[in-house]
């Protein structure tokens, strides 16, 4: 499994339209049993904070050309000639990908299945990018990363992440099995997480308190972004 990201920024006084269309856009994805051929994305995700969209591609195994694959993918298309008049900088080619997506500065898929994905936005430094890949790259994996509940008891699995990076944004995109609140408990107490952060920080444009797995609790719910649609393409 490999994901792909594109990053836009909406028009303030069209968030219910984009979300409308977000939401069909899911449904039909359910609907589709995922028609569109092997080289289709078996998985997209919707994610909206504030005035920032977030759309998620899945794809089996890692493409050559993502944005080949994209636009070649009717659905995917569609989405993106539906999306760009509600955008705050609208597509010169609406329903092309071409030097839209998100730049992919870390992935890590541990077990390549399809579950549950939450979307994690950052506000960060214009043109930090590169800077921000180096940062994740020295990120040491675990091998075993396995959610645990508010007793210690084993509640889900971590299936892989991925960071984004696109402008002034950058998100963190977690593929899992289990409650959401398992994530956060597990990413607050994960080790070397105080490092990444303080390492992080230069480039951040928001100072956070998360040092410590109490600030990080407090600022999940800020940073967290809230997924449109439920349903996703079927294998």
């Amino acid at each position: 499994m490999s994901f792909t990201a594109v990053i836009d920024r909406i028009r303030p006084d069209s968030a219910a339209e984009v979300r409308s269309v977000l939401e069909g856009a899911a449904e039909s994805a359910g609907a589709d049993r995922g028609d569109g051929g092997a080289s289709a994305p078996i998985d997209r995700r919707f994610f909206l904070k504030g005035t920032t969209l977030v759309r998620v591609f899945a794809f089996a195994t890692a493409p050559q050309d993502a944005v080949a694959r994209l636009d070649a993918d009717e659905p995917a298309a569609d989405l993106d000639r539906r999306l760009a008049p509600l955008l705050a900088a609208a597509p010169e080619a609406p329903g092309s990908y071409a030097g839209r997506l998100a730049h992919r500065v870390q992935q890590r898929i541990v077990r390549p299945q399809r579950a549950s994905l939450a979307a994690l936005r950052y506000r960060v430094k214009p043109g930090s990018a590169k800077e921000i890949a180096e940062v994740f790259t020295g990120v040491v994996p675990q091998r075993q990363p396995r959610l645990s509940d508010g007793e210690g008891r084993s509640s889900g699995v971590l299936h892989g992440v991925a960071v984004f990076v696109s402008g002034g944004d950058m998100v963190r995109v977690v593929c899992f099995d289990g409650d959401l609140e398992d994530v956060a408990r597990y990413m607050a107490t994960r080790p070397g997480r105080p490092e990444i952060e303080r390492r992080l920080a230069p480039y951040l444009e928001e100072d956070r308190e998360s040092e410590s797995p109490e600030d990080f609790l407090r600022t999940f719910s800020q940073i967290r972004m809230d997924p449109v649609g439920t349903r996703a393409a079927a294998p």
